[in-house]
């Protein structure tokens, strides 16, 4: 088969332990230290930290248990995180072209003739880049740069924290694929790992198969990710056009579980990214799913509306702890949970003073994570917590 091959030159910017980062730009004293940011469970936590076996979704208090007095634990500042996030973005609109904006602490841009132009070779541009946003911004980045988009995306891993990896020739970029494992493919889960066969194991395994091989497997997206891999251009990643719905899901490492504190600690994660995406977007809610798939891949689910938008998380916690007790089958397997807002708007100031309140609380909801953050930090995690 016959494809054109991308000339176009892509950046995959991502932000190191971002959430971590925004923190020790706040207070530098954080430097070097075990910072884990949080509530009842990890959602970021520094390298250091990392290296002692602290990953996302380690409960607060074993993550405690492990770091002992090193521990520091912060409560998530989303709204500080969210201003931190729009001036990088602002920054590469400024300096690149063509930026996708993919979560909270990545992005996509072009690359194409813009290290020529001002008399630089692409890794001297990458280095600048790289310079420019510690300096202005305040926060690491890792790069990973290839054609195509996705290839970009997994190998801005390959040198993190705070490196680059440049992969346009086939030689260097077959080579490192033969490194990569295929969980290193952006949107291969364990479920189509195992799916995909014995022979498929590292990137490289995946790129020579057959493209028709994995459309039984993975369906309508095979053809775009084969493509991808093997150097055509053909995804967008950014949101076009209106948004109408956010679903965050997370499987269980070990597959299945019958235990509610797990399903509650998943379900946390998912909430927390939820409304990641609606802080970097103003979006408010009207409406709140959700869902356990079990052991089967049997998924229920149940609703709840909202008696007007909002940017509560509590409101939302509270609802979802109940829904789960209803839903939650004694004694069943579930593989996987999740969250999912079908009816969403930007937030837009109201100009009559009888939604005056609506506003304020908008605004509240913002300052209440920078609030809880702060206290946090003076008296101690868990100092003051978010009752359900």
């Amino acid at each position: 088969m016959k494809f054109k091959i991308s000339k176009k030159i892509f950046a995959h910017i991502d932000c190191d332990s971002f959430y971590v980062a925004c923190e020790v730009f706040r207070n530098p004293a954080l430097v070097n230290k075990h910072v884990c940011v949080g509530g009842d469970v990890t959602i970021a936590a520094s390298y250091s930290a990392k290296r002692k076996g602290i990953k996302v979704g380690v409960p607060f208090w074993e993550a405690k248990r492990i770091l002992g007095r090193d521990f520091v634990g912060i409560h998530p500042d989303m709204g500080f995180y969210g201003k931190i996030s729009k001036k990088l973005m602002t920054f590469l609109r400024e300096h690149t072209q063509n930026i996708e904006i993919f979560s909270i602490d990545e992005a996509f841009v072009e690359l194409t003739g813009i290290p020529e132009s001002m008399g630089l070779t692409l890794e001297q541009y990458l280095l600048y880049l790289q310079k420019k946003i510690l300096q202005d911004i305040g926060v690491p980045v890792s790069i990973g740069v290839s054609n195509t988009k996705l290839r970009a995306k997994m190998f801005s891993k390959v040198n993190k924290p705070y490196g680059y990896f440049v992969g346009l020739s086939n030689e260097v970029v077959y080579d490192i694929f033969q490194d990569l494992p295929v969980s290193a493919i952006p949107f291969i889960g364990k479920g189509y790992q195992k799916r995909l066969g014995q022979h498929i194991q590292t990137v490289y395994d995946f790129s020579r198969e057959s493209m028709f091989y994995y459309k039984r497997i993975i369906g309508k997206n095979a053809t775009q990710l084969w493509f991808e891999i093997n150097g055509v251009n053909c995804m967008t990643f950014a949101h076009t056009g209106v948004q109408k719905s956010i679903s965050k899901t997370r499987s269980f490492n070990d597959e299945i579980t019958n235990r509610s504190d797990l399903l509650w600690k998943r379900l946390v994660l998912n909430v927390d990214r939820l409304f990641e995406e609606m802080i970097l977007n103003e979006f408010q809610l009207r409406n709140i799913t959700l869902f356990l798939r079990n052991k089967a891949f049997e998924t229920s689910r149940m609703s709840f509306e909202f008696e007007d938008y909002h940017c509560d998380r509590k409101q939302v916690v509270e609802v979802l702890a109940q829904m789960l007790k209803e839903l939650q089958i004694s004694g069943e397997l579930y593989r996987s949970t999740g969250v999912i807002t079908t009816d969403i708007q930007k937030y837009t100031p109201k100009q009559l003073s009888i939604f005056t309140h609506l506003n304020e609380n908008f605004q509240k909801n913002i300052a209440l994570e920078k609030v809880l953050g702060d206290i946090h930090k003076k008296y101690g995690n868990n100092t003051l917590k978010i009752g359900v």
